[in-house]
């Protein structure tokens, strides 16, 4: 809808042959109302008196969507500095309904990675989490590549799954009053180390344990666990920081000293490990002392997966103690998943 307006005052001093220099006076536009240009190409016009103000920010303030909104222009006409001191002052109301094109915003947060689940360990899949603003719209997600698979599409929060090493994109569409935005994040498919097992387990002379592990892959190919590592972290209970000291007698101090806590790794590529629970060399005169106790947990890790976190196989206790049979001989014994090592009698 156009506004008619009057020839501006200017038109009319310059008939008189009157000084053409002029302070122009802009529309002054409220927030919260429409955008109209009722004058001249030379007339600045604002919105909530800063003249930095545009079209966008008036849409920001109207807010997403169709708005009814009313306003009232005021339109003063060029004064003459010089001579006259004012010119008429045309004043229109006018009322009508605009679209304001201002789409809705929306964020994307969580994890950008997700190991294939093919019941490996770790969390097979991850949940991504849309924001939406103003409050209020829809939420719909799609993928790009079928490297993942999305559940529960139509919701703020998705559930992703991987089901082949690679990338995808993975975009949300925020819906509000006929109008749209989008976000997008990309995420990892990553193999992991799965079926982590014992493959064999003995007691060797000397009350001394070993067992031997091995490992696959989420994607049945060992070479893409390249990324990966696998192993172990022993802590050895109650003692404070630094090296653990083992209670002497009845043990002879190993050197170096035990490292607390002891940390052993391989390539996730290799095809498995051994694993042995020793014990220093003993000196008496014996006596029974408080168990020697050590929690040790077999792990896994991959760097392009939730930023390189170690996560957790399964956890064995480990026990070792000395004690005297009522014969009065000492003995030595260590206990591991079941599995028994002795030195009966100590030297």
């Amino acid at each position: 809808m156009a506004l008619q307006t009057r020839q501006p005052c200017y038109e009319q001093y310059q008939s008189m042959n009157m000084p053409t220099s002029y302070t122009p006076i802009p529309f002054i536009m409220q927030s919260g109302v429409d955008y109209v240009d009722a004058h001249q190409s030379d007339t600045s016009l604002t919105v909530g008196n800063d003249p930095s103000s545009s079209v966008a920010a008036l849409a920001n303030a109207v807010g997403a969507g169709s708005s009814d909104f009313y306003h009232q222009i005021y339109e003063t006409d060029y004064v003459w500095a010089q001579t006259f001191t004012e010119c008429q002052v045309q004043s229109f109301d006018y009322a009508g309904q605009e679209p304001v094109a201002t789409p809705p915003q929306v964020s994307i947060s969580g994890p950008t990675s997700v190991v294939i689940s093919n019941g490996g360990p770790g969390d097979p899949t991850i949940q991504l989490t849309a924001s939406g603003t103003p409050a209020g719209g829809s939420y719909t997600w799609s993928e790009s590549s079928g490297n993942v698979t999305l559940q529960n599409t139509n919701s703020a929060t998705v559930t992703v799954s991987g089901n082949s090493v690679g990338q995808d994109s993975i975009t949300v569409t925020y819906s509000l009053n006929g109008q749209q935005g989008t976000a997008a994040q990309t995420v990892n498919v990553v193999a992991s180390p799965t079926h982590f097992g014992e493959t064999s387990r003995t007691v060797q002379p000397f009350g001394i344990l070993h067992f031997t592990y091995s490992w696959l892959s989420t994607t049945g190919n060992q070479q893409d666990l390249a990324s990966c590592q696998v192993g172990e972290i022993v802590t050895y209970q109650g003692q404070g920081p630094g090296n653990f000291v083992w209670p002497s007698p009845p043990y002879v101090q190993p050197n170096p000293l035990t490292i607390k806590p002891t940390v052993g790794t391989v390539p996730a590529t290799d095809p498995g490990f051994g694993d042995t629970q020793d014990h220093p060399d003993f000196t008496g005169p014996y006596v029974q002392t408080t168990d020697v106790e050590a929690v040790q947990l077999m792990r896994w890790q991959c760097s392009n997966y939730n930023n390189g976190a170690w996560n957790t196989f399964i956890t064995y206790p480990i026990q070792r103690f000395v004690n005297q049979e009522e014969s009065g001989a000492w003995y030595y014994q260590v206990t591991k998943a079941g599995l028994t090592g002795l030195v009966d009698p100590l030297p």
